[in-house]
């Protein structure tokens, strides 16, 4: 089964030969005409974040930034804000601080979230000093003191796969076969190539695009301030199989039928992340990951959500289900914050 944009990809690839799993990602999520993030409202149909689930989300990350402001001028960046939900509600506990301080700066890529997150933030109150901006990359974020929040946001960067097969690392890619579908195959691995020794079978994921923008914050923040939140489905111990999943209105699909029509992701790799920051020897940097149930309830998810009890048990409950570890709960929240 095949959709227009699909179609378009398989020519795009038969005509090119095999490409690597990363360059494939792109291609479906980011391609300027075909691209899943390009078109439309990605986020209308196909899954729920946690701040659409509850306010309190947005909130109690709001309550984090704050207690971790300096009262200086700084910048209030979001990294893929999604409908612009999640920093409504950030500024709905920052606003009074933040109101004549702050440039918020949103990176987004895609026109039709950059329109629906303008009409959201043009309600904001108190009305920000300076008006929002947009930008299309992390590392375009401009110097200064900078309180970032990032959900959801790494797990859709490309992800290079490294499979072991007699007894060395090769790289997955796609490839169109003559009847026209795709297919995964083995290729030639580029390096730089897992440190691990490889075993026939085992799967290595290496993101260099998150390595890079995980090292451009912790820069900006050691020099200049700041605080940082990177908040997604992962792991702190790599599996060894392949986390490369899609999702189509709401349901689990097969990657390679749906392309530029499902949202493709990968569980990040918060041990790598973390070791990273550790190699760049940031004296003032910390970083810490733990799962987000913890970190909420640590932050006082439970005590947000008596309150929106009182008015509605149905949002309450909502509230609660963020920290459920079957669900959203399990999600990693790594933090980077200066001593």
């Amino acid at each position: 089964m095949t959709n227009d944009n699909n179609n378009e990809i398989i020519r795009l690839i038969a005509g090119g030969g095999a490409i690597p799993i990363d360059q494939y990602m792109a291609l479906c999520l980011q391609h300027e005409s075909i691209g899943y993030y390009r078109q439309g409202n990605p986020l209308k149909n196909d899954f729920t974040t946690s701040p659409q689930q509850s306010q309190a989300f947005g909130e109690l990350i709001g309550a984090w930034l704050l207690a971790k402001y300096q009262r200086q001028n700084c910048i209030l960046a979001e990294l893929g804000p999604g409908t612009g939900t999640m920093l409504a509600d950030i500024w709905r506990v920052t606003g009074d601080k933040l109101q004549n301080t702050a440039q918020i700066t949103l990176i987004e890529s895609s026109e039709t979230l950059r329109d629906i997150q303008k009409s959201r933030l043009a309600k904001l109150h108190p009305a920000p000093r300076h008006p929002p901006s947009w930008l299309n990359e992390a590392g375009e974020l401009p110097q200064g003191a900078l309180y970032l929040v990032a959900n959801e946001f790494l797990d859709a960067l490309p992800v290079r796969q490294y499979i072991a097969d007699n007894n060395e690392w090769r790289e997955r890619g796609v490839a169109a076969d003559k009847n026209g579908n795709l297919n995964f195959c083995l290729l030639p691995a580029r390096p730089p190539l897992p440190e691990t020794k490889p075993t026939d079978g085992g799967v290595i994921e290496l993101c260099p695009a998150a390595m890079s923008v995980v090292e451009f914050v912790a820069r900006q923040i050691a020099e200049h301030g700041g605080a940082a939140l990177f908040i997604d489905y992962g792991y702190e111990t790599p599996p060894l199989r392949s986390t490369f999943s899609a999702i189509r209105r709401g349901a689990a699909v097969n990657p390679l039928l749906f392309s530029g029509d499902c949202d493709l992701s990968f569980f990040v790799d918060f041990s790598a992340l973390r070791g990273r920051v550790a190699a760049l020897g940031l004296p003032n940097l910390r970083c810490e990951v733990e799962e987000q149930g913890a970190f909420l309830r640590r932050h006082g998810l439970e005590a947000r959500a008596r309150t929106l009890e009182q008015n509605s048990p149905r949002a309450a409950t909502a509230a609660r289900g963020l920290a459920d570890t079957a669900g959203l709960g399990a999600f990693r929240v790594m933090s980077l914050t200066r001593d």
